[in-house]
């Protein structure tokens, strides 16, 4: 909207010029017209110049003529700065971006991961991928162990059955299963199972994931987090595309070319990362608006993650 009027202005302007231009010419035109008309001669063999007549014709054709050509000079020099102010914000947004994107260059180079290879670079996101999909798999499996209980025993009171009912009930949709799983898991890959806390107003999925970190401890299998490696990661890259988007200054087709660049670092592991990230609570903000009356879906306005058929999981 801002681009549709920055250009409506530079049109009227320039239509303006173009007109206070072709006003002067006519002026000028008819006024001389006029005088040979009259029989009126300036000068020639008989009869010397006149400086009080030329300078009458002067007069006119200076305060005339001259103010609507001063009046063209002033429109064009509107239209010269509007376009070197527009010129300036787009060299400042390039530098700003370009340094952005030196910057993601970096945080890549320098992360690592404790393994027994001790991985390093983008080889971290192929580690990190398979990782979550094991977590994924083990908070499937608790998800099914629920599944799988018939009764409770005798001790266990009313309220215990029908939380368990209700918990089954939830389960039993694949839609909301495999949604809930993709959270419960990023989250415990995130910030580890012991501290993941679950934002619901839904009663049977905070049972759920208290269910799912019972079962874990158990089984001796406590996820560890991830959260110090990929924080700035992503939020570094989320602040680029936020950046691209609020760039009121360009059009959408401007906006497409620069996150096609920063879309470009990514292998396909950050993608699907990126994809699983976009999916959790802590990622809510790739496919949220930014603050507009009509939410544009960053990760999908720009096509930055892969179709969910090619992940881990399908959400119905």
């Amino acid at each position: 909207m801002a681009i549709m009027k920055q250009i409506h202005k530079r049109q009227i302007i320039l239509l303006l010029s173009v007109a206070c231009l072709v006003f002067g010419i006519v002026v000028s035109y008819i006024f001389c017209k006029a005088l040979g008309e009259s029989g009126y001669i300036l000068a020639d063999s008989k009869h010397p110049v006149s400086i009080s007549e030329t300078g009458n014709i002067g007069d006119f054709i200076g305060g005339v003529v001259g103010t609507i050509f001063s009046l063209v000079s002033v429109g064009l020099l509107i239209l010269t700065l509007t376009d070197q102010f527009h010129q300036n914000k787009l060299d400042s947004f390039g530098q700003t971006f370009y340094e952005m994107l030196h910057i993601h260059n970096d945080n890549i180079t320098s992360m690592s991961l404790k393994d027994s290879d001790n991985t390093t670079g983008r080889d971290v996101f192929s580690k990190l991928v398979s990782q979550y999909e094991v977590i994924y798999d083990m908070v499937q499996g608790c998800f099914n162990n629920i599944l799988l209980i018939n009764s409770l025993s005798a001790k266990d009171n009313e309220d215990q059955k029908d939380k368990l009912g209700k918990m089954k009930t939830y389960l039993k949709s694949q839609r909301k299963a495999v949604r809930l799983c993709m959270r419960i898991a990023y989250g415990f890959f995130f910030y580890g199972s012991e501290k993941f806390l679950l934002k619901s107003n839904v009663d049977e999925e905070k049972q759920i994931l208290e269910h799912v970190k019972h079962l874990l401890v158990l089984s001796n299998s406590i996820v560890k987090p991830h959260n110090v490696l990929l924080g700035h990661y992503f939020r570094h890259m989320y602040q680029m595309l936020r950046l691209v988007e609020r760039a009121n200054f360009l059009d959408e087709d401007e906006k497409y070319v620069y996150a096609k660049q920063l879309r470009a670092q990514l292998n396909d592991d950050e993608q699907v990362l990126l994809y699983y990230n976009s999916l959790s609570d802590i990622g809510k903000a790739w496919i949220e608006g930014i603050g507009q009356k009509k939410r544009n879906k960053m990760c999908r306005k720009y096509s930055f993650t892969f179709a969910p058929g090619i992940t881990k999981a399908k959400v119905g």
